[in-house]
């Protein structure tokens, strides 16, 4: 059962397709020897990242408690204060714990197509670049009420600034296989702009670009963008995913925070001296915003609008864009005092735009079946949540 789909898929694309690979001059037999050359189409962020973004947002809370001994002639008097101060630690996502929506099925279902929607000379000139495209999440720990003092100020300066931890994340090479995938059905299928050339590579996101007349690099772009971070919204649907290969690129962090205050003496009179202890005890919260990109993930949005030729109308313009959820497990330490976090809050990472390529990309497959069927599309990918067009909106 699972490779009838596939045939149903290629019979659906083949008759769609057969009139606009006539029509279409890049695509047709007649003109292949004009456009074959040894040029390549360069997919690059020189105008414009076209990167979408992957986030995770959660409440930390710092505390600490230091006991000192106390003595003296005077009676002391327990004290509240707050101040401004900072935070250090290290932040980082484990190991192996990072997960990503798996389009892998959806990639190797496009290639199979592929050579049935085009001439063969022009499949055999078909050359889709398949290097491991590298990207990267930065961490923010925000406070809710961030402020520094002069005297701290000086102090992170002295250690060198404020640093920003990262984690290097290798996407797939299916992910970049289908960067070019969908470049060339787009065209085909008159969604987009064809490729102007059938050998297609395509570079790192982070060379710097060109944006309102300065040169910038992606991800120095969160940097910039990190006090306007909205809310990263939730989705608490599970997907079919893959764990990438990670690394911890920058674990330390610093951040500015104003910190409540309490000390309180737990004292008795001996021998004409108040003694015993004084209790410190610091707290203060923190929020952990994570944004990162998975690269070309808009331009993938923007070329997979061929599958809405299989999609009736109404259905298609209903679709929503609610993040994909994945899965991550933070490690996070002070070097002064405890930090606490829910766990299960955490550990849900969203992916933007992915969610409207998987909702044309499994209603098309969907559009295969009758409607009253009780045809199950998780059981072709498992991606797929469900045939509901509700299911893929907010």
């Amino acid at each position: 059962m699972k490779k009838l789909p596939l045939i149903f898929f290629t019979l659906s694309l083949l008759l769609f397709g057969f009139f606009k690979i006539g029509s279409s001059s890049i695509f047709a037999q007649e003109t292949a020897e004009e456009i074959i050359d040894e040029e390549t189409e360069l997919i690059s962020p020189e105008k414009g990242l076209e990167s979408s973004v992957f986030c995770n947002d959660f409440n930390v809370y710092y505390s600490n408690k230091e006991e000192n001994p106390y003595s003296s002639s005077s009676l002391p008097q327990n004290i509240e204060s707050e101040g401004g101060g900072y935070i250090d630690g290290t932040i980082e996502i484990e190991e192996g714990s990072l997960s990503l929506p798996n389009f892998s099925l959806m990639e190797s279902r496009l290639k199979s197509t592929m050579p049935k929607l085009m001439p063969e000379a022009l499949n055999q000139k078909t050359d889709i670049d398949t290097k491991i495209l590298k990207s990267q999440a930065r961490h923010y720990l925000i406070a809710d009420n961030g402020a520094c003092l002069t005297g701290a100020e000086e102090e992170i300066k002295f250690k060198g600034g404020i640093p920003i931890p990262k984690t290097g994340v290798e996407m797939p090479v299916w992910w970049t296989s289908i960067i070019g995938q969908t470049k060339i059905f787009c065209g085909i299928f008159g969604t987009c702009e064809p490729p102007e050339k059938l050998k297609i590579r395509i570079e790192q996101i982070d060379k710097p670009f060109e944006k309102d007349g300065k040169t910038i690099s992606a991800f120095n772009m969160l940097d910039e963008e990190k006090d306007k971070i909205p809310v990263c919204p939730e989705k608490d649907d599970s997907v079919f995913s893959e764990k990438p290969i990670i690394s911890t690129d920058q674990r330390d962090y610093i951040c500015c925070s104003w910190i409540e205050k309490v000390i309180n003496y737990l004292v008795e009179k001996i021998n004409n001296l108040f003694q015993g202890t004084e209790v410190i005890a610091e707290n203060s919260e923190m929020t952990s915003k994570t944004r990162g990109y998975i690269p070309y993930g808009k331009k993938v949005l923007e070329q997979s609008t061929f599958f809405s030729n299989f999609i009736p109308y109404d259905i298609n313009s209903s679709i929503a864009k609610p993040p994909i959820k994945g899965e991550a497990t933070y490690i996070l330490t002070s070097n002064k005092g405890n930090l606490d976090f829910d766990e299960n809050e955490a550990n849900k990472m969203n992916y933007q735009e992915e969610s409207k390529v998987r909702a044309r990309y499994c209603l098309q497959i969907c559009s295969l079946y009758p409607p009253d069927s009780k045809f199950n599309v998780s059981t072709i990918d498992p991606i797929c949540i469900s045939c509901n067009p509700k299911d893929y909106q907010n």
